[in-house]
């Protein structure tokens, strides 16, 4: 797959998660912001979709919060299952915050609360 289509499907595909988890989460959720290799357009077959999720009320620990997400990441396993028969490896890996603990955590975050 060339590097430009490669990397429209991923961004299509986090587009869709964040849309997944927007209609299952509600609106506990307040952002989430695709960062990474996917964002820049920088893509490779072995790119995971790097995504920063931020909700007002979550549980403690990241397995709880993992959890809450995984019917969405069950709905996209079909689409991800495709790109893997193409050689296109990609997962999802999720930061999972509260708006405070992403305040906290790191500044590269403050700017993708707004």
């Amino acid at each position: 797959m060339p590097s430009k289509e490669l990397n429209e499907a991923l961004k299509n595909l986090a587009e869709k998660y964040a849309r997944l988890a927007r209609e299952h989460l509600g609106t506990n959720i307040i952002s989430v912001t695709l960062f990474g290799s996917v964002a820049r357009g920088e893509a490779t077959p072995n790119s995971d979709i790097d995504l920063l999720i931020v909700c007002e009320d979550l549980p403690k620990g990241m397995f709880k919060r993992h959890a809450l997400l995984e019917p969405v990441r069950t709905q996209l396993q079909e689409d991800l299952e495709r790109l893997w028969k193409q050689g296109v490896y990609a997962d999802f890996t999720e930061l999972i915050y509260t708006r405070d603990e992403a305040e906290k955590f790191h500044w590269v975050y403050l700017d993708m609360l707004e």
